[in-house]
């Protein structure tokens, strides 16, 4: 078996192969038993290694088989005493044949059936050489794909399913926030699957092949020169592991925590360094305050004495950072403090959206956006750190550093283009459907929750093209890992050049976000949203999903699929396949 075969084989929950795979040499280890013992034994191994523990009728099966294994094994230590050595042999033998046969029979029969009813499908496929991806036959169970076994309890039981490929061509860059004009349908052709149907019931589908342009992908690149810190409790840093993996794991970049909470889970801080690096995150445990007086909020801002503490000779920019800031790639980040001088007195960041969060707080880097200090600088206000605690008129980290380099120092904040803090109160949907790349990303956890690390894939293989938006015939909008809008009257070049004012207070983001347009109705629009997404093989697999209770729009959108008088609630699901064998040729 090839190492491909033997991961699917084995990654299928609770099939028959879901059980380690052993070379010849183990069924020989240990001391040497009889030749009955190890028949019996042999046989045994065979039948725990590849009966399904869902069959009840060879659990069963297997129950009656141990019981008179274990008769065979009190036969023979017994029967010497009561008969001749010969009978004794003759009857072993007998009773070895008789058990042989009865388990083969079993394992033949009831295997065989199973693998004929109940073996699950190939769960994945990637492009064949030599054929291009409109060639491609679809697997025949999509039911089969990951993300329906993790959330097969929460989708109806009939689903409307649809498939595209997608093979990229690189574009120039400047070309990345133009909505490009698709001439082909995303929602047209779509399945109506009953998922606790057969799998032999479904024919073979081709997966339509969609040609799409997109950025080239980010040069591959280590970060020594950026240090971040935080200061979070213990569990909230846990929950933040995917997260942080995605834009810290290799990156040669160091992370310094302060866990508020670390004299609660003294014994565990081994386990939770071991973890970090494990996903090769250079993780650096710092104490809280000592005298356990200051809260997150102030120790968002004396975390910049323990950053200097661990400066290592490669750091020119220190960057504070709330728990769930994101980054969907350094490499933009980096190129931005690249074109300032580290050398110098420098404090960077970005202000607020919301106009009532400047109004109330002031200009200054705003933490969850990200705030980032040249090392002069820090040294700079480092002895000041106990002064500015008491000076200082907000307890908030990013106002206490703000007020500290106001009073401290003569330097004043420069805004770096494309970090952003999301105070959006309600649905921020209408900023992730702008088109707008973000090189940092905020209350993806609290305010509001998306996959960030989910979304964010797709910058292993085109760079700046999250986010990035297509619109397919004249109604249909893709917004790269996030979501798929159809809209009923249809929507316009020029209306998506304005962001959908979904949120909550618009006009306290029109001098940020806009210029937007009114929020559409919920019954105009069909929205498919980003639920997964996975590298299989050379491909990014994504998919999106329309909840069935959301009726606004399954007459119009799915006119082909569900007709109006069918009543049936169906999710639907939509599967993207991301070829990006072209752009590596290149």
């Amino acid at each position: 078996l090839t190492s491909q075969t033997r991961h699917f084989l084995t990654s299928i929950p609770g099939g028959p192969w879901s059980i380690p795979f052993y070379s010849d040499h183990s069924f020989n280890s240990g001391p040497r038993k009889s030749p009955a013992r190890r028949i019996t034994s042999r046989f045994l191994f065979a039948i725990s290694s590849t009966l399904s523990q869902r069959l009840d009728t060879l659990l069963t099966a297997l129950a009656q088989l141990n019981l008179f294994y274990t008769d065979l094994r009190t036969f023979a230590m017994r029967a010497p005493i009561y008969m001749s050595p010969g009978t004794y042999r003759r009857a072993l033998v007998l009773a070895s044949i008789i058990f042989s046969i009865t388990v083969i029979s079993l394992v033949t029969s009831d295997h065989a059936a199973y693998s004929h009813h109940r073996r699950p499908p190939t769960t994945s496929w990637s492009f064949p050489s030599g054929e291009t991806p409109g060639q491609m036959k679809a697997k025949e169970c999509p039911l089969e794909s990951s993300y329906l076994r993790r959330h097969q309890n929460s989708l109806t039981r009939e689903i409307v399913y649809h498939s595209h490929c997608i093979r990229l061509s690189d574009t120039e860059l400047a070309q990345r926030n133009v909505v490009a004009d698709i001439n082909v349908p995303l929602l047209e052709r779509g399945r109506i699957i009953d998922r606790q149907g057969s799998c032999e019931e479904w024919k073979p589908t081709h997966c339509d092949t969609i040609d799409l342009k997109v950025p080239r992908p980010f040069p591959a690149q280590k970060y020594p020169q950026l240090l971040f810190g935080l200061a979070t409790s213990y569990d909230r840093l846990l929950d933040s592991l995917s997260q942080l993996t995605h834009w810290l794991s290799g990156s040669g970049a160091r992370l310094v925590v302060i866990i508020i909470d670390a004299n609660n889970h003294a014994s565990e801080l081994g386990r939770l360094l071991h973890l970090f690096r494990s996903h090769d995150i250079d993780l650096v445990v710092a104490p809280p305050w000592a005298d356990g007086s200051l809260g997150a909020n102030e120790q968002h801002f004396t975390i910049l004495r323990d950053m200097l503490n661990h400066l290592t000779p490669d750091t020119k920019w220190l960057g504070v950072i709330d728990d769930d800031t994101f980054f969907p790639s350094l490499y933009p980040l980096a190129a931005l403090l690249a074109d300032r001088d580290h050398t110098k007195p420098a404090y960077l960041g970005a202000l607020s959206d919301s106009l009532d969060a400047l109004q109330r707080h002031g200009m200054m880097a705003y933490g969850g956006a990200g705030a980032f200090l040249s090392i002069s600088l820090a040294e700079q206000i480092e002895p000041k750190i106990e002064s500015c605690l008491k000076s200082s008129p907000s307890p908030q980290g990013d106002a206490l550093l703000k007020n500290c380099i106001a009073n401290q120092t003569t330097t004043e904040l420069e805004l770096l283009p494309g970090l952003n803090q999301l105070d959006i109160m309600g649905d921020p949907s209408g900023f992730y459907e702008s088109g707008r790349y973000p090189v940092s990303l905020h209350h993806w956890k609290s305010w509001h929750h998306n996959p960030v690390d989910l979304m964010a894939k797709t910058t292993e293989l085109c760079g700046s093209c999250m986010m990035q938006r297509w619109r397919f015939g004249s109604d249909t909008v893709l917004s790269n890992g996030y979501s798929i809008v159809q809209y009923k009257d249809g929507i316009g070049l020029e209306e998506l050049e304005h962001t959908e004012a979904t949120f909550d207070w618009s006009h306290l983001y029109e001098w940020s976000l806009g210029p937007l347009r009114n929020k559409t109705e919920p019954r105009l629009k069909k929205k498919y949203q980003l639920v997964d997404s996975e590298m299989v093989g050379g491909t990014l697999r994504q998919v999106y999903l329309h909840r069935a209770e959301d009726f606004g729009s399954v007459e119009y959108s799915s006119g082909k699929l569900v007709s109006k008088s069918d009543k049936v609630a169906r999710d639907e699901l939509v599967e993207l396949w991301w070829d990006w064998s072209s752009l590596l040729a290149r």
